[in-house]
């Protein structure tokens, strides 16, 4: 049995959301959203530290 099944549900009209986002340009409808630059930033890390991991192995050989 899933545990949410017995959770509340609260529905909230689209219009009280709040979707903040980066402008480029005046009058933008769309944005960049403020979390891509921290994801951008946390995907860079994961690959580097996937690249870095084997080189103390290697390195010990």
């Amino acid at each position: 049995m899933p545990i949410l099944q017995y959770a509340e549900h609260e529905r909230i009209p689209a219009s009280e959301i709040i979707h903040p986002f980066i402008t480029d340009r005046i009058a933008q409808t769309r944005g960049t959203p403020w979390m891509v630059s921290a994801m951008t930033r946390l995907q860079m890390l994961g690959a580097y530290e996937e690249a870095e991991l084997p080189h103390p192995r290697w390195a010990s050989w």
